[in-house]
């Protein structure tokens, strides 16, 4: 039997109701949600519709919507939280081989000024300045712009064998 999206079942040999989120591809597998909050995935054969669907109080498209909100919700709290900006320069848009070393370091230096303008400003708690470990010299110098312009802002190595300086957001 094909159910469609929205109806209360009962699993067969259970008392338990539940409703069809949706169907797997090409297949007859069926998620569904139990308890308005578990989801599942079950073959149709072990469902049967619901015979009384009053006692079932679940407004699927509220359920749906509800979801929605809360995976939007969930993406935008992680992103908040933390952001990542990558400082090697073989990985910039328009890189230019022909740059002495000096000139890399003041384009990847101006990078991450950027990045941590737009990381203050959309408040996010960590940026994670990934620079690499080479002689040293990127990483010195973002800890000098740190120290000089943003003393009230912790920052740390995170990883010695990445080459990463995390930068948190918030005041000491």
């Amino acid at each position: 039997m094909r159910f469609n999206k929205g109806d209360i079942v009962k699993l067969l040999n259970s008392v338990e109701k539940a409703v069809v989120i949706e169907y797997m591809q090409n297949s007859t597998k069926v998620k569904i949600r139990i308890d308005d909050f578990y989801d599942q995935w079950v073959d149709e054969k072990e469902l049967i519709l619901a015979e009384n669907n009053n006692d079932y109080n679940l407004n699927f498209t509220k359920l749906e919507y509800l979801n929605k909100e809360e995976q939007s919700s969930r993406k935008k709290e992680k992103k908040a939280k933390t952001r990542e900006v990558d400082l090697h320069y073989e990985n910039f848009k328009y890189y230019n081989k022909n740059l002495s070393d000096y000139e890399k370091l003041l384009k990847q230096i101006s990078k991450f000024k950027n990045a941590l303008t737009n990381a203050i400003r959309d408040n996010i708690n960590e940026l994670i300045v990934i620079h690499g470990i080479g002689k040293g010299r990127l990483r010195d110098e973002i800890k000098k712009e740190l120290n000089i312009k943003y003393p009230h802002f912790e920052h740390y190595d995170r990883d010695l064998s990445m080459g990463a300086t995390v930068v948190v957001l918030k005041n000491k």
